[in-house]
């Protein structure tokens, strides 16, 4: 390869890895703030077990943020070495790039996980065990 499609190459992957981290910063911020919001509405029945899901949730999104700007930070950093004559701009990702990108990522994978089982969960605790929710309705509409 020439040495400008090489340049070119190297270029949007760290565009494109920057990106990445971006849009999981920017997701794991709006879901946290959402539910955080809307926890004094999502909580006020909630049993205890749901509420710790729900807590794991906003730290594992919280540690994805943290994970996201540590690799924004290490891609600058490969981009722009403190020497930059004595160590030239690499066009690889070494270890300081890919071990807070994959663990930004496995965060917001488990924090997504566990909000969707808090979501369930939260869904089944507010059923009796009498066949009615706790609105007094039954819960199963097909013997009416």
């Amino acid at each position: 390869m020439d040495p400008e499609t090489t340049r070119l190459i190297g270029k949007t992957a760290f565009d494109l890895a920057n990106d990445v981290a971006k849009q999981l910063i920017t997701l794991s911020t709006a879901v946290l703030a959402l539910s955080i919001t809307f926890t004094k509405d999502v909580l006020k029945d909630a049993a205890h077990g749901p509420q710790l899901v729900l807590r794991l949730c906003w730290l594992l999104y919280l540690l994805s943020i943290c994970f996201g700007v540590w690799t924004m930070l290490a891609l600058t950093g490969t981009l722009m070495p403190v020497d930059p004559v004595a160590q030239p701009p690499s066009l690889s990702f070494g270890g300081n790039v890919r071990l807070p990108a994959a663990l930004q990522v496995v965060a917001f994978v488990m924090a997504t996980v566990f909000i969707i089982m808090y979501g369930w969960r939260s869904v089944r605790t507010q059923r009796q065990p009498n066949g009615h929710n706790k609105d007094g309705d039954c819960s199963d509409r097909s013997n009416r």
